[in-house]
């Protein structure tokens, strides 16, 4: 009696093995078909439509979250809105303008009237872009000037043009590459950013790849509706 127990012990186990088995595939399958009879729209209650990526991505996250019984359409709708929300929100986010458009925007208390223009947010530009290089003389002025800054009001949408003007000593033995600066500045073409943001955030980032805020920034803008706007940004800078 005691072999026959050694002998289909074994047997028993790799029969529960595989009926656990069989039970996570239908449990698969089930979910599959509940999701096939629901609209994709109830589970994250927007108004839009998944590519089949993301419905890929959305099947993977449900047959891979390790599910033992059969789950009500409840608790599937519970465990997408967990994982996939964000995502999904992220990957149809509407373009910044629009998202100004739909609330005033709390610094002007009004919105703006007539056509808008879709632009990028401020995080589109890098400081990284900025490359320096070793130079020994920290007393030398180093001036870098340019009529062609463009940047986009992130209130109307419409094109900011100026003249930009950066001037700073080398007191750390560091120098702005002329090439890289270039590249930076053409990543402002199409952000939405204020005249005074736009000054403010340049100022930082020289300061952050030189070291030290011993330099001045200085924009000069288009007049716009008669109004002449100067923005002047200085660390410790004294010309």
């Amino acid at each position: 009696m005691s072999k026959k127990k050694k002998k289909s012990a074994p047997r028993r186990k790799a029969v529960t093995k595989k009926k656990a088995v069989t039970k996570k595939r239908a449990v698969k399958k089930s979910v599959k078909k509940t999701l096939a009879k629901k609209s994709i729209h109830s589970v994250t209650g927007k108004k839009f439509k998944l590519s089949q990526q993301e419905e890929k991505n959305l099947h993977e996250i449900i047959n891979n979250h390790g599910i033992n019984s059969e789950p009500t359409w409840a608790a599937i709708k519970q465990m997408v809105m967990k994982n996939v929300e964000k995502q999904l929100t992220e990957n149809h986010k509407p373009p910044v303008q629009q998202q100004l458009q739909q609330q005033p925007a709390p610094e002007v208390g009004q919105v703006s009237e007539g056509k808008t223009f879709d632009f990028l947010p401020p995080s589109h530009v890098k400081s990284s872009e900025l490359k320096t290089f070793v130079f020994e003389s920290q007393n030398q002025l180093i001036k870098i000037e340019t009529p062609e800054g463009i940047a986009v009001c992130p209130f109307s949408g419409l094109t900011d043009i100026f003249k930009l003007k950066i001037e700073y000593y080398p007191v750390t033995k560091l120098a702005v590459e002329l090439k890289a600066a270039k590249y930076y500045m053409n990543q402002y073409k199409n952000v939405g950013m204020y005249q005074e943001q736009v000054t403010k955030r340049i100022f930082d980032d020289y300061c952050k790849v030189l070291g030290h805020n011993c330099i001045r920034v200085v924009t000069t803008y288009n007049v716009r509706g008669g109004h002449y706007v100067d923005c002047v940004e200085t660390g410790n800078f004294k010309g």
